[in-house]
């Protein structure tokens, strides 16, 4: 009698929940340019709200993942007393679960790109004066927080010679904050991880 064998799975299943559009665009140019082998699930929540990333998050590392990114951006909750507690709250019971690894960035997710031409430090009072600063860089002047924009531009691909730039100024930035509204970015967490599972 012929024994079945159970299939082993043996890649890694990573998913990267952000708030908003550029954060999936930037993973699926990432995950497409690359060619990567294990699965990474950028997803657009239905509500960009901490609350619902961490509850989709939790259900996603019950399931087949294992490991899940949520990607904060910080610029609205540090603005907010009531925000600031309910956050570190949910984010104290999310990050028990070993599988699951938040992601801070203040302002948003665009300090990432900035990252990669410059090492600033500087307190960026919301997400439009980091895209304005954006677009003063050669490659990002046309810049455009749109589903039209980033279908014709993978920034990825666009942004790569510069990664290991973006990086090392990501830890210099980290290492150099001291209040909550200082510029924050661990997106570099996830790019080390993805490169060390390939």
């Amino acid at each position: 009698m012929a024994r079945h064998s159970r299939q082993i799975r043996t890649r890694k299943a990573i998913a990267i929940l952000g708030e908003g559009i550029t954060e999936r665009y930037y993973f699926e140019g990432l995950r497409k340019y690359e060619n990567y082998g294990f699965k990474i699930k950028p997803e657009k929540p239905q509500n960009s709200d901490f609350t619902y990333i961490f509850k989709k998050a939790r259900q996603l590392a019950g399931d087949e993942y294992d490991l899940v990114y949520c990607i904060i951006d910080l610029d609205t909750i540090i603005r907010n007393k009531f925000l600031i507690s309910k956050y570190k709250t949910g984010k104290d019971n999310i990050i028990k679960c070993s599988k699951i690894k938040v992601i801070e960035i203040n302002p948003c997710f665009e300090l990432w790109f900035l990252l990669h031409h410059k090492k600033i430090g500087k307190c960026f009072k919301d997400c439009n004066e980091t895209i304005k600063c954006i677009r003063k860089i050669h490659k990002l002047k046309k810049y455009n927080k749109t589903h039209a924009y980033f279908e014709r531009n993978n920034l990825y691909q666009i942004l790569l010679e510069k990664l290991n730039n973006a990086i090392d100024n990501s830890k210099w930035v980290n290492s150099k904050r001291t209040l909550p509204q200082h510029s924050k970015c661990d997106v570099y967490k996830i790019i080390e991880k993805l490169r060390s599972l390939k």
